[in-house]
């Protein structure tokens, strides 16, 4: 499982995989992780308010906010092009991703 303190350490690697450096990403993260930390505190997932405290479960797949970060810039780096290997070929997103 990738995590963000693993693959942070290989500028390279990261900037392929997120498309802005560790440095940006940082920097991107400081203002994630405050929004973040506002809507959750009195929003769940799907929108409607919150009626007791949130917690990090101890099985959560992206328990740290840079992992969270870091798996939305990945997914919106990487998702379109199914899309477009998809029209460039006439083909639907399904049938690209087998």
């Amino acid at each position: 499982m990738m995590r963000y303190k693993e693959v942070k350490g290989d500028e390279v690697q990261f900037e392929s995989l997120v498309g802005m450096s560790v440095l940006e990403f940082t920097w991107l993260h400081n203002l994630y992780a405050v929004e973040w930390e506002h809507y959750i505190s009195h929003y769940t997932l799907s929108g409607t308010e919150r009626t007791r405290a949130h917690r990090i479960r101890k099985d959560s797949q992206l328990p740290t906010t840079e992992d969270q970060l870091l798996f939305i810039l990945q997914y919106l780096k990487a998702a379109p092009l199914q899309q477009h290997h998809g029209a460039a070929y006439g083909m639907t997103q399904p049938l690209v991703n087998l």
